[in-house]
């Protein structure tokens, strides 16, 4: 834990059971203040009744039954912008649920509950990674020779760390915008991230290819762009400081 912080106590929820919240934070509360929350959960399952019990019957009930002069953090994600071919997107770019899967559109949901809650902040996660968030890593040695690339995927990531110190400084700097983007400063197109660690693991160089439909190219630039690039200046203006605010710093720790 970091000095300064305040005791973090954790609770076992059913958060989709009204009576095991209201029992929950009543006793809770009842032994000491509850000076914030934050509520990070997970669908379980990668289904539509999944994400709605996660990220709306769930999120219903903390805020009916979490004192109001409690702080709340919502753990969001990034995956609610619809957006995908390589636009850049802050906290001012729109969010439409009739363009995103079923699942995400219950994150915007559970958004549009909190957003309306006094003392409330929105952390919207990019692709976290960190001890045991290893997916590019694996990608980077599994990749053949030569390497073909048929588009231009762009990835934003945080280091499971500054996640979490985002949303702690987030609830400790209360500030008068709701909603931010957790992510760190370089949006990456995927390759030049799993390229530059198979350098730093010292693997041995493979020859890369840019193919666009059946013709190759000689740029990555010449391939259409998939996902999008996210802002973090709006974290940044609050004043929080990366400890891994790039690929290179948390993949290096990592390897």
């Amino acid at each position: 834990m970091d000095p300064g912080l305040d005791p973090i106590s954790w609770l076992s929820i059913d958060v989709t059971s009204a009576d095991s919240v209201r029992e929950c934070l009543h006793k809770a509360s009842s032994k000491q203040q509850l000076a914030a929350a934050v509520y990070c959960v997970s669908a379980g399952e990668p289904n539509e009744n999944a994400y709605k019990r996660a990220y709306e019957i769930g999120v219903r009930n903390i805020i009916e039954h979490l004192p109001t002069e409690t702080q709340l953090a919502f753990i969001s994600s990034t995956g609610v912008y619809h957006q995908n071919s390589g636009e850049s997107v802050d906290e001012s770019s729109p969010t439409n649920p009739l363009l995103l899967s079923k699942t995400q559109s219950h994150l915007l949901t559970g958004e549009s509950l909190v957003i309306n809650r006094p003392n409330s902040v929105i952390a919207r996660l990019s692709g976290i990674y960190g001890p045991g968030r290893t997916r590019l890593i694996s990608m980077a040695q599994a990749m053949n020779d030569p390497y073909i690339v048929d588009r231009q995927d762009y990835t934003n990531r945080i280091h499971v760390d500054d996640g979490a110190r985002a949303v702690l400084h987030l609830l400790k700097n209360q500030s008068s915008e709701k909603i931010y983007c957790v992510t760190d400063h370089e949006p990456a197109p995927q390759l030049d991230v799993v390229m530059w660690i198979r350098s730093a693991m010292a693997m041995p160089p493979i020859q890369v290819r840019y193919r666009q439909q059946d013709t190759f190219v000689t740029t990555p630039d010449q391939l259409p762009s998939f996902n999008k690039r996210i802002s973090n200046q709006r974290l940044l203006n609050s004043g929080f400081k990366f400890h891994f605010p790039t690929f290179r710093e948390g993949y290096g720790k990592l390897l």
